[in-house]
């Protein structure tokens, strides 16, 4: 078992962690002190239709589909996409093609 002396940091480190870096102490954050992070906006994508690309990323594919992106990089790991959507890479990212996208929309609905 460890002793409590043991857990605490010693004073001198203690000091150098509450400094800032140009060597003034600063006081120790607390999450009342600290800025809240906004999330990001979210994505407005256009209707499938008025779709012009060839392909869209991930984020869009899911949209599209009713899926989480996650599911749909699961589906490209595994090789378990509907049948007739099959993700293209470039750059090592995922591309989806929109004409897959419409057939398999279309059988789903």
């Amino acid at each position: 078992m460890t002793s409590p002396a043991l857990l605490s940091q010693p004073p001198v480190l203690d000091a150098v962690l509450r400094m800032s870096p140009d060597g003034a102490e600063r006081a120790p954050e607390s999450p009342a002190t600290r800025k809240p992070r906004r999330p990001p906006p979210p994505r407005v994508f256009p209707a499938l239709a008025d779709e012009t690309r060839h392909a869209v990323d991930t984020e869009a594919a899911a949209h599209y589909l009713n899926r989480r992106p996650q599911t749909l990089r699961t589906w490209a790991v595994y090789g378990t996409q509907p049948e007739g959507l099959i993700p293209l890479r470039v750059r090592g990212r995922l591309c989806w093609p929109v004409e897959q996208i419409r057939r398999v929309q279309g059988a789903i609905a």
